[in-house]
């Protein structure tokens, strides 16, 4: 079952996880087919059929 939010909303919380990461040198595994949300990630891994087919770094400041 799954849910989407607005975009205002979903910035706002993308917003204050990546402030969360920071602030805790934590990490977050996050499981989306959403292009913005991949373009805030410091780290983007893809997988297609349960294999690892993509593994890129960026400097996740998309807004």
């Amino acid at each position: 079952m799954g849910f989407s939010l607005d975009s205002k909303t979903g910035a706002e919380i993308l917003n204050l996880l990546r402030a969360s990461c920071v602030a805790t040198s934590a990490s977050i595994t996050m499981v989306t087919r959403g292009p913005k949300a991949t373009a805030q990630a410091s780290r983007v891994r893809s997988i297609k059929d349960g294999k690892l087919v993509g593994d890129q770094h960026n400097n996740g400041s998309a807004a």
